[in-house]
């Protein structure tokens, strides 16, 4: 039987549900009541292990997370990364395979916190021993504040839906080894997960980010593109379809595609970074019906953007112009989108005579 951080089975009848219910409400009670505050120093005390998903394509391997060197950009999918170069990336805070930190990270900003959050996220200062400081976003995967359980009554188990803290952090964990090519290009650089004292006595994991000082695609739009000028704001629609493109030739489906998952640097406008990988999914699988659903959502949610990018008629139009040209290869996210017969499915897999998207891709340890 598999057990959770709270040293509790997974629910598998209605009666482990209820202590699964129970630890959870307690553990809601003492984090509110000994909340996260501003100032606060986070006490790093040791490193988690990722190993509630069980397939052998989110296996993580713990020398990756705790600070590997940075891998180089990968060949397949790097004109996805265009417009912008790679962004600096703070040699002070790298592990180099140690368990914790040498560096001291205190909260300053609540970025997104509370009831139902599946992170506590802030903006926070790293601070090294030399005294440099450099900001920084700590993620904490606090599972007492997440969503309450459900127990699904018609089926007798535990919602499948229901995301638990050991889930989410290992997908996010897997998600950014997977993507560690794209690192500082179209996602933030990843300074290692930790496993981190709570005021209210847990222990929550604890992702350390790069933190992107931006805006949101609608709001970069408003001021720089729209109607007033229509082809900034379809350059800036392609970089959104090439960053999704990107992912997918990695190896990996978003599956939380959302305005409030992107971000456009204030020092490399018009580029887009993407976070938030804590449903992320493989598209290394071997069975279609795997990866078929996870980029039919990731292109569906990816029109949702585009829709707020530009009107839901102006973003139709031009995903209609760029997806028709089998030769526009960062298009598929829109292809895969459509509500094609199944063999017309773009997917990571192809038929002999067709290309492939995923199977020439090497791995980005190599």
């Amino acid at each position: 039987m598999t057990r959770l951080i709270w040293n509790v089975q997974y629910p598998r009848s209605h009666s482990e549900f209820v202590v699964l219910l129970d630890e959870f409400r307690r553990r809601q009670a003492a984090s509110l009541e000994s909340p996260l505050k501003q100032d606060h120093n986070l006490h790093f005390v040791g490193s988690p292990n990722f190993d509630f998903l069980p397939h052998p394509a989110y296996q993580v391997n713990q020398t990756s997370y705790l600070g590997q060197p940075l891998a180089p950009l990968h060949e397949t999918a790097k004109d996805s990364y265009a417009p912008h170069h790679r962004r600096r990336y703070v040699t002070e805070l790298r592990l180099d395979g140690r368990s914790l930190p040498e560096f001291e990270v205190i909260l300053r900003q609540p970025l997104s916190t509370g009831l139902e959050k599946l992170a506590q996220v802030w903006k926070a200062d790293a601070i090294c021993r030399d005294g440099s400081v450099f900001p920084v976003v700590a993620k904490l995967f606090q599972g007492s504040l997440f969503p309450e359980p459900e127990w699904l009554e018609y089926h007798s188990m535990l919602d499948a839906d229901y995301p638990l803290q050991e889930e989410v952090s290992h997908r996010e964990a897997w998600a950014y080894e997977r993507l560690r090519s794209a690192q500082g290009t179209i996602i933030p650089y990843s300074y290692g997960f930790y496993d981190v004292q709570l005021p209210c006595g847990s222990v929550a994991c604890t992702h350390i980010i790069e933190y992107i000082d931006g805006v949101t695609p609608g709001t970069y739009c408003k001021m720089y593109g729209g109607q007033a000028d229509q082809e900034q704001t379809r350059k800036f629609m392609t970089t959104l379809t090439k960053s999704v493109y990107a992912l997918h030739s990695l190896g990996v489906a978003h599956y939380d595609i959302s305005w409030r998952n992107i971000l456009v640097p204030k020092m490399h406008l018009g580029s887009a970074v993407m976070f938030d990988f804590g449903r992320a999914m493989s598209l290394e699988v071997e069975s279609p019906e795997d990866w078929a659903a996870p980029l039919f959502k990731d292109g569906k949610e990816l029109y949702g953007v585009l829709s707020i990018v530009a009107s839901q008629r102006e973003a139709e139009v031009w995903a209609a112009e760029v997806r028709e040209d089998p030769a526009t290869l960062w298009a598929r996210p829109l292809r895969d989108a459509r509500d094609l017969p199944y063999e017309g499915r773009v997917g990571p897999v192809y038929r002999a005579d067709c290309l492939h998207y995923l199977c020439d891709v090497p791995s980005a340890e190599q």
